[in-house]
């Protein structure tokens, strides 16, 4: 839909419906901090007359608590309403200096067709519960029911799936319910708005196409795509792999995601695939495998990726290790986890979407992309900021002491959140105002850094020339890092095409599996070959001196 709503015409209407979402992001942080600074928590309230207030406040506020840390609520019916009549009139101006602009277009249309106008009001809470951590509410109030794109997100609230499917050691564990089927309606209800005939008739062509092997169109295909999604990841505590051409270790991890109900996908794909020298498809009582046959290089034989269909279940898992996609749901699982226990105190058991995840998961991951982060400015020759600055960057999220969850639940008055996390709403603003502060002084902090480098290497050169143990070292290393990098996107170029001996470098770049590499001392790389075999690579510097490299052969 979004490549059909590029065409003619278009332009006017994405820059009308982007001034109006602006307009109302300006509604909304407004009315959040002036919410936020005026609510109060004391036994006397100062009444409202009813002609004078929403009429939605009292559904909002059953949904959230009073007296705590944060408390806000606005009523917005109507106000898309509004900004669509505005971005109509502002389209009649338009079409007196671009008739080209269809006479149908209409801001207001689309802004309905996407469903934006079904909400009508909104509150937030926060309250302490326990150290450090917070209890959070929020509700999106839908009286009429979710239209447009707010149907995606799943219908009747159910007990959580994730909880009986994850271990009980899982670091982080998520649930959602998309129905996908709702973009069929959404689509062809926006592409209506724009008042081009000929565009929503390529739309319908394009929808009732066949999927192979499917015995149904696109259209349909996509209306029974309604799932659920899970994902559950854990780390393998201590476990480090290295990869070819990463600045850094990446911690060992098994994780896998699964989809419910539409295993009807399985025939198409067992079809696509037939026999095919890549993968081995295993068919066994109740389940069918399909895994790559060769090991992934070096370190990543960790990996053991396959897709397992549990047709039991209805389930298609996709997993780092096939094992834990076998053994999901069985022995201990996250139900029965004291943490999960813990995290999910005062939130409903019944949802349709969920989230969990432990301080030491947590923690990993954030210490892994500060990390990698740092070392590939250094490695781009890029001045990072001093560790001090980066420590106060990530401080703007911090990692909790205590597990922490969150679940979103379709109710009848709407969508309803509720969280217990490390951060309240308060802290959301305060985070979106600091954030930019804290980017523009890291920023100033590298510049300064900058400068002072080149004010030294200024002085260093009016200096007498010293000489120097390592000023020959940066330039290999980073040479043989490029070796490497090469050498790697040839093993994965032997994965995917079993039957070649040998590509060259430029086959490389072409298929994008590296970018094409910037000498660093006058070595070319273009008329590189690798051959399946394994073997070595070399090239020669602009001073006289080869740099090689020894890879491994590709494993079938």
């Amino acid at each position: 839909a979004g490549i059909l709503l590029a065409r003619r015409g278009m332009a006017a209407t994405v820059r009308a419906v982007m001034k109006l979402l602006n307009r109302l992001q300006h509604v909304f942080a407004a009315g959040f901090v002036s919410a936020a600074l005026a609510a109060s928590a004391t036994a006397d309230v100062i009444p409202v007359k009813p002609e004078d207030g929403s009429k939605h406040f009292d559904a909002v506020a059953k949904h959230l608590e009073l007296g705590g840390l944060f408390f806000t609520y606005m009523d917005v019916d109507g106000d898309l309403a509004s900004m669509g009549e505005l971005g109509d009139r502002l389209l009649g101006i338009a079409r007196k200096s671009t008739p080209a602009i269809p006479k149908e277009l209409s801001a207001g249309k689309m802004i309905e067709a996407l469903g934006l106008n079904c909400v009508r009001a909104m509150g937030m809470s926060s309250r302490r519960q326990g150290k450090d951590l917070f209890h959070n509410r929020a509700l999106l109030y839908m009286p009429d029911g979710p239209k447009g794109l707010m149907k995606l997100f799943g219908g009747k609230a159910a007990p959580f799936a994730v909880t009986s499917f994850a271990p009980a050691d899982a670091g982080i564990a998520f649930q959602a319910e998309m129905t996908l089927g709702a973009l069929l309606e959404t689509a062809e209800a926006v592409i209506k708005s724009t008042g081009q005939e000929d565009l929503l008739a390529q739309y319908k062509a394009v929808i009732s196409l066949p999927v192979p092997g499917a015995g149904m169109s696109a259209g349909e295909f996509i209306g029974k795509l309604n799932t659920r999604m899970m994902m559950v990841l854990r780390i393998d505590e201590g476990k480090k792999l290295s990869v070819p051409g990463a600045p850094v270790e990446i911690p060992g991890i098994q994780i896998m995601l699964a989809f419910e109900d539409i295993d009807f996908v399985m025939k198409p794909l067992l079809e696509m695939l037939g026999e095919n020298d890549a993968v081995t498809v295993e068919k066994a009582e109740g389940s069918t495998v399909i895994r790559p046959n060769a090991p992934m290089p070096g370190d990543l034989t960790y990996f053991k990726p396959a897709l397992y269909h549990d047709q039991k279940s209805k389930r298609i898992i996709l997993t780092s290790h096939l094992e834990m996609a076998q053994s999901a749901g069985k022995g201990d699982t996250l139900a029965g986890s004291a943490d999960f226990k813990q995290a999910m105190t005062g939130l409903p058991s019944e949802g349709n979407g969920l989230s969990y995840a432990t301080p030491q998961c947590m923690k990993a991951f954030l210490n892994f992309y500060s990390t990698m982060m740092e070392q590939s400015m250094k490695a781009g020759g890029v001045a990072s900021p001093p560790r001090e600055m980066m420590d106060v960057l990530l401080s703007l999220f911090p990692v909790p002491s205590a597990p922490v969850a969150s679940i979103y639940a379709n109710v009848p008055e709407g969508m309803l959140f509720m969280s217990n996390v490390n951060d309240n709403h308060k802290n959301t603003l305060v985070q979106m105002a600091a954030l930019p502060l804290a980017m523009v002084a890291a920023g100033a902090a590298t510049a300064y850094t900058s400068v002072e480098k080149v004010r030294e290497k200024v002085e260093e050169r009016a200096r007498p020339a010293q000489p120097r143990e390592d000023a020959a070292e940066a330039p290999a290393k980073a040479v043989k890092n490029n070796l490497q990098q090469i050498a790697f996107a040839a093993q994965t170029y032997f994965l995917d095409n079993p039957k070649a001996n040998e590509v060259t470098y430029e086959a490389l770049v072409k298929a994008e599996l590296i970018f094409d590499l910037d000498p660093v001392a006058g070595e070319a790389y273009k008329g590189l070959t690798l051959k399946r075999g394994g073997g070595e690579l070399s090239v020669k510097l602009k001073g006289g001196d080869s740099i090689s490299l020894k890879y491994q052969a590709a494993q079938d």
